[in-house]
């Protein structure tokens, strides 16, 4: 076609109205209204629930105290427990140490019969922490997880003052089940209660919160247990001979 031709088309009145016909044809993406699990993970929610972003990190930096303070307990005696049951504490020299391990292999028997329970409170353990989290969706309706975080939290605290006095071994090992479920409860609740406060683009810091609690205090059992006693015996008188 000649030239011409071409420019009268594009200078012709009707084609901006042909062009916008065809543009009217297109589907356009258009932003629905948020719906309430919209609202829920949003920004802009958490900002009205919470009044200010200074307010949600004060909470979540007393969430992550929570965390760290009640994995102390469960990682030490999970490393207790750990280390005994294992068959890696023998008499005399092993593969993995070069030092007489009398005096711990003795700390370890004697710890881990305060903080291993028998065969009827490890079911009862079980099984309590089982009900717990089936009903969890009546408790938290009903009770909150503010109210029953209290609740765990004061009677982790309890089981702790129990702790310092000299029981029998049946009570010994009956606060031991209950701080170490206190813990646990704690933990977890504290870990559900950031992930709620956060919006959605940020709720994967309620999981690396827990995590990184979890094995920094694993560490901080480990380097306690094989160093720390080294200060601690001396003045506790916790070793009948050298360390």
């Amino acid at each position: 076609s000649s030239p011409l031709l071409d420019d009268e088309k594009l200078l012709s009145v009707s084609a901006p109205a042909a062009f916008a016909s065809r543009l009217g044809k297109v589907p356009r993406w258009t932003r629905k209204p948020p719906v309430q699990a919209d609202r829920r993970v949003s920004y802009e929610h958490m900002l009205v629930r919470y009044g200010s972003w200074s307010n949600v990190r004060g909470q979540v930096l007393a969430y992550t105290a929570l965390i760290f303070i009640a994995f102390i307990y469960k990682s030490h005696s999970d490393f207790v427990h750990f280390t005994e049951f294992m068959p890696m504490i023998k008499e005399g020299k092993h593969i993995h140490c070069c030092c007489e391990t009398r005096a711990r292999k003795w700390l370890f028997i004697k710890m881990n019969q305060q903080f291993n329970v028998d065969r009827f409170l490890d079911i009862s353990k079980h099984l309590f922490g089982l009900v717990f989290s089936i009903t969890c969706p009546l408790w938290e309706r009903y009770i909150g997880r503010h109210a029953a975080l209290l609740v765990t939290v004061l009677t982790g605290m309890f089981c702790s003052i129990l702790l310092i006095f000299s029981l029998p071994t049946d009570v010994l090992q009956l606060v031991h089940v209950m701080l170490n479920l206190c813990s646990a409860f704690t933990g977890l609740i504290s870990m559900v209660n950031i992930s709620e406060m956060l919006p959605y683009h940020l709720r994967f810091l309620s999981v690396a919160i827990f995590t990184f609690a979890t094995t920094l205090e694993d560490a901080i059992a480990t380097l306690h247990f094989f160093f720390g006693f080294k200060v601690e015996s001396p003045l506790l008188d916790i070793f009948s001979e050298p360390f």
